[in-house]
């Protein structure tokens, strides 16, 4: 848990001190707050043109943003909880496959990955990083625990596929990727 509570810590001071936000977040914080007004997710009012890359992201925006918080507040608060639940589900992961078999090991794995510059950044950044690596991470947690594991696995991958450019070395990438590189050695699936 000291990981955790530092890896919030970090989130927070980050946040705090440089109220840091990636110029593309700001294309989903517009459509969000359309949404918010009553538009609908839609960038300019009345104009019904494309251009929405994550429209869930920009719809839970919207989502908190009808509580009367600023769009970029509700963006470093879902992209922390978001976060958090991405670290649970690492655990689980780490638990069920096995082949960390110390809970040191568990514990040093989940501080290099949830202590990870671009993590913890991406938490802060305004982006949708943090939704589609829960995502992944739920549904990789899923298919370990047989639940429906071949619609999951499917999905998982098609999610690390599409979500970013091949060459781009985002967590959305890398961290699912290395669960999902060797699957008889570390993802145990079931028969």
């Amino acid at each position: 848990m000291l990981v955790l509570a530092f890896g919030i810590g970090l989130r927070i001071w980050l946040y705090a001190t440089t109220d840091f936000t990636v110029g593309d977040a700001f294309i989903s914080f517009r459509f969000a707050e359309q949404f918010a007004a009553g538009n609908g997710l839609v960038f300019n009012a009345g104009e019904w043109a494309g251009g929405n890359t994550s429209p869930l992201h920009s719809f839970l925006l919207g989502l908190g943003a009808c509580t009367g918080l600023g769009v970029p507040l509700v963006a470093r608060i879902e992209g922390s909880v978001f976060d958090i639940i991405s670290f649970f589900l690492m655990w689980s992961i780490f638990r069920r496959t096995g082949c960390l078999r110390t809970p040191l090991l568990q514990v040093i794995a989940l501080a290099v990955i949830f202590l990870c510059p671009f993590l913890f950044w991406y938490s802060v950044s305004g982006l949708e990083t943090p939704l589609y690596l829960m995502a992944i991470f739920y549904l990789i947690d899923r298919t370990l625990k047989g639940v429906d594991w071949q619609w999951y696995l499917a999905v998982t991958v098609l999610l690390i596929m599409l979500k970013e450019t091949p060459v781009a070395p985002f967590p959305t990438k890398i961290v699912p990727a290395g669960v999902l590189i060797d699957p008889p050695e570390i993802v145990r699936l079931p028969p």
